[in-house]
C-alpha cells in the first residue's frame, strides 16, 4: 500500500503524525517513499515547543508522550505499548499493529480537535492549560 499512501499524502494538505519528523517519517523514507514536497506536521513537536521544551535535540521528553497527553485531556489513551509492535509485526500479527496505529490515530485526531475548540492542551505533568497557536499550522 505504500504506492498508494505516496499518492494520498500527495494529495492532501499535510501528513500529521505525533512524534513523526522523529520516527514515522524516516521509517516512510525508508520504505522508498519521497517526502519532497509533501507536508509534514509534527504535532508533538508543537505541543512540547508550547510546553516550553527544546525539540531541536530529538529527546522525547518524559511525561508527554501521546498516552499521557490524551488521559491529562479526558481522552481515553493509547491501546498498546509502542516498542511491542515491531516484535508483534515480526511475529504476523499484521491485524494487531494495524490496530494499534488506528488507536494512535484515533488518538491524535482526539487530540488535534480539542486542541482546535479550546484554544490549548492539558500539560500532563502538571496539569497547567497550555495555549496553542494553530491557526498558522492548518491553514
Amino acid at each position: 500500500n505504500l504506492s498508494d499512501f505516496e499518492q494520498v499524502a500527495r494529495e492532501r494538505f499535510a501528513i500529521v503524525g505525533w512524534n513523526n519528523s522523529r520516527f514515522d517519517n524516516p521509517l516512510i523514507v525508508a520504505n522508498g517513499i519521497d517526502l519532497d514536497g509533501i507536508r509534514s506536521i509534527d504535532f508533538a513537536k508543537i505541543f512540547w515547543k508550547a510546553c516550553g521544551i527544546n525539540t531541536d535535540n530529538g529527546d522525547h521528553p518524559k511525561n508527554l508522550g501521546l498516552d499521557a497527553t490524551c488521559q491529562a485531556n479526558g481522552i481515553r489513551g493509547k491501546s498498546g505499548v509502542a516498542k511491542l509492535a515491531p516484535q508483534a509485526w515480526q511475529d504476523g500479527r499484521i491485524g494487531q499493529v494495524i490496530d494499534y496505529c488506528c488507536g494512535d490515530v484515533r488518538c491524535l485526531v482526539q487530540l488535534i480537535n480539542e486542541a482546535l475548540m479550546s484554544g490549548g492542551l492539558i500539560d500532563p505533568r502538571n496539569s497547567q492549560f497550555v495555549p496553542l497557536e494553530l491557526n498558522r499550522v492548518f491553514e
